[in-house]
């Protein structure tokens, strides 16, 4: 089982999140020589949600939804959706062409609102126009997270059987654009024998995610992702942006297809708040650099097998290292919730790590054969890890100029309420042809905290327990 980050993703972020080569490093971004304080995101966007730390009570049928394969109905229900043009809400004929019709003809500054419904979707979605915001009729940005109500409020996407198609669902290449209450159903269980099925077993990635959106200034709001068929449940890359308010529920198949929940490029100035990861598959949210963004107060949660990740949260740097990848100085995480809900009777961990900074346990070489770049900068403050096999571990993290800092609220607060018998597998290397372990093969003690000889952190209290680089190419 091909577990390396870089050969799942490097074809669905390069080709799909910036389509415009540059001689550096292989994709145009925004220039970071700007102040990341530039823009101030106002709590007013905050959606209507649990007070922080709570538990988000996700509505039982959503969860019920994101585990079965949609049946619809066979009557075809036609309603409008925009001057001349009719859609059918009901998921039992195709609804591409209508509502990419409704997007070409959406001007600049306008909604384009789908009547509550399934709309099939044989064909992805293409938005490239800029302020333009696709949403739920009768819904607002104030009124609950789709993720509270049930089927049949907000809007649902779904993936027919063969939708193969580069981003899935939905991809965005405009600025200022506006997801806000839309479900995006990938209907994985109905695509396992499917074209992009395929592609998704020889690890070609870029038709399995449910969408991407490369958009600065823009939002993400009150939404629900799942049941990607692999590689993410929302690919995206924008700055002084926000994601705020969603659910990333069951992308991707540990076994066979991994999927992230949320698959973030280097992006300055993002706010990721108040959302939900439960059982996604790879890492549940991982960022790829991101100088000044905050993420805060999200909850990540593995609810029992089958569902197993490799990480809660992780900070990476594609195992590229060059240009912006890997650069978190100014950034913040802090309130998040990681619990990956150990179950002693089964010998189970949702989670290999809880939190994993640095790129190491996949990957310690560049693609030319040289010592990968860390990732650097970086606050972690106040974040709860419980229950992970390896509750955090530093590996390829920090420089002498931008080291990673934990303070002794985090530090403490950083914990699993049942630790201690977890045991990690280090696989000789004949499991992962042309690479080991670069520590000793077999079963290891995991830990509350570890970090490998050459971290650079900036710690208030309690040093870590400082490793004999065990977890190093090892997942």
């Amino acid at each position: 089982k091909d577990k390396m980050k870089m050969k799942q993703l490097l074809p669905y972020l390069f080709v799909l999140v910036w389509l415009v080569q540059s001689s550096s490093c292989g994709f145009v971004h925004h220039s970071f020589e700007r102040s990341i304080t530039r823009v101030k995101h106002s709590d007013s966007l905050a959606p209507n949600l649990p007070v922080p730390n709570s538990h988000f009570i996700v509505h039982d049928a959503v969860i019920a939804a994101s585990k079965e394969p949609f049946i619809p109905t066979s009557d075809v229900s036609l309603v409008p959706l925009c001057p001349g043009i009719y859609v059918d809400n009901s998921g039992s004929t195709s609804a591409s062409a209508a509502i990419q019709a409704c997007i070409n003809k959406t001007p600049a500054g306008a909604a384009l609102s789908l009547p509550p419904g399934n709309y099939l979707i044989t064909v992805g979605l293409i938005v490239t126009q800029p302020y333009i915001t696709l949403n739920t009729s009768g819904l607002t940005s104030t009124s609950l997270s789709c993720m509270f109500q049930p089927p049949g409020i907000c809007a649902q996407l779904i993936a027919s059987s063969d939708l193969y198609s580069n981003g899935g669902l939905l991809f965005v290449n405009g600025s200022h654009f506006t997801l806000d209450h839309i479900v995006l159903n990938g209907n994985r269980l109905s695509r396992f024998n499917s074209r992009a099925g395929h592609d998704c077993l020889t690890a070609n990635r870029e038709t399995g995610p449910n969408a991407f959106i490369d958009s600065s200034y823009s939002v993400v709001s009150n939404s629900i992702s799942m049941s990607s068929l692999c590689g993410s449940g929302l690919g995206f890359g924008g700055d002084y942006s926000v994601i705020q308010g969603n659910a990333f529920l069951g992308n991707g198949d540990h076994t066979k297809m991994v999927s992230d929940g949320l698959t973030v490029g280097p992006s300055q100035g993002l706010r990721i708040s108040y959302n939900l990861f439960q059982d996604n598959s790879d890492v549940n949210l991982i960022l790829f650099g991101g100088p000044g963004v905050v993420v805060n107060n999200n909850q990540i949660r593995m609810t029992g097998q089958p569902y197993i990740s490799f990480a809660g949260l992780m900070l990476d740097n594609m195992g590229v290292g060059v240009g912006t990848l890997g650069n978190f100085i100014g950034a913040t995480f802090l309130y998040n919730d990681i619990n990956c809900n150990y179950q002693n009777f089964a010998g189970y961990w949702g989670c290999d790590f809880g939190i994993q900074v640095g790129p190491y346990p996949w990957y310690i070489t560049d693609k030319s054969g040289g010592v990968l770049p860390r990732i650097y900068g970086g606050t972690l403050s106040s974040n709860t890890v419980s229950n992970a096999k390896q509750g955090i571990n530093m590996a390829g993290a920090g420089t002498q100029t931008h080291p990673v800092n934990l303070d002794i609220t985090n530090f403490v607060g950083n914990f699993m309420p049942n630790p201690g018998s977890g045991f990690m597998n280090v696989a000789p290397p004949n499991s992962r042809p042309g690479v080991g372990c670069v520590g000793v093969y077999g079963l290891h003690n995991t830990s509350y905290f570890n970090a490998d000889p050459g971290t650079v952190l900036n710690y208030a209290a309690h040093q870590p327990v400082f490793s004999f680089n065990v977890w190093e190419l090892c997942v």
